[in-house]
């Protein structure tokens, strides 16, 4: 029998078994370059290496870091009870209260005769609406935030009365739109509150001074403008303030600005 009788008796059979082995020599090939073996047990020794070399902390470092750390969160505790602000109880509203509509119209209307009625007596022409929206807000939320910007408010005006300014024609408790918190977030929302406010210039630093010094609930002053409003007949000074209370949970995890 010769070759050829036997490539057309087994011609199926040999084909089989050829590419059975090109598909072996192919894989082979394949497994030895994404991973060796060798390579491998070299990699594990180099990192044992590398871990063996890391020096471990003594005890005296251990509990250096441990007093750092210690200290650190006692001064973030100090800033954070300087400066957070603490709506006033008077313009909370309780747990279970049945008619919080009714209570906000109480509190707005008793907050408008301290303010703006005491203001008028002085000759301090105060803008009645207080920041405050035209209709009652809706929801909780929306009624517990309004009375903690007007809390905002009545720590202003105080001031502005007392420094003995001319009018503050002009206040908004900004619109928060929305936005849920994220521990993502920073740990400080802030509840701004505009004003514009008018008198004379030693009223106008003495309303800065009162704010900034502040021992009762602190306000950050964060944008300030100063003009000279020349159309009145007694060229008063104008302020125009953005002034922010600042919720603070310093519990909140900070992972970064994700927007």
């Amino acid at each position: 029998m010769d070759l050829n009788d036997v490539w057309q008796g087994n011609k199926r059979f040999i084909l089989g078994v050829g590419a059975g082995f090109v598909v072996f020599l192919i894989g082979q090939a394949t497994i030895g370059s994404l991973w060796s073996a060798t390579s491998a047990a070299q990699t594990v020794r180099s990192n044992s290496g590398k871990l063996n070399r890391l020096e471990t902390p003594s005890r005296s470092q251990a509990s250096a870091v441990a007093g750092e750390n210690r200290e650190l969160e006692e001064r973030l505790a100090a800033l954070v009870e300087r400066m957070r602000f603490t709506t006033h109880e008077d313009y909370v509203l309780p747990a279970r209260e049945p008619s919080p509509d009714l209570l906000y119209n109480e509190i707005r209307s008793g907050a408008r005769d301290a303010l703006v009625d005491v203001a008028a007596r002085r000759n301090i022409q105060v803008v009645e609406t207080l920041g405050l929206p035209e209709f009652t807000p809706s929801g909780r939320e929306a009624i517990q935030r309004c009375l903690s910007g007007l809390n905002v408010v009545e720590q202003v005006v105080e001031a502005a009365i007392l420094a003995g300014v001319r009018a503050i024609p002009e206040i908004e408790i900004v619109e928060d739109r929305g936005r849920g918190r994220k521990s993502a977030e920073s740990f400080v929302v802030p509840l701004r509150v505009r004003f514009r406010i008018e008198g004379s210039t030693a009223s106008i630093a003495e309303v800065i001074k009162n704010i900034v010094r502040s021992e009762d609930r602190f306000l950050a002053v964060e944008d300030a403008r100063i003009d000279v409003d020349v159309k009145r007949a007694y060229g008063l000074t104008v302020l125009k303030m953005t002034v922010a209370a600042l919720n603070i949970d310093p519990e909140v995890r900070v992972l970064g600005d994700k927007r």
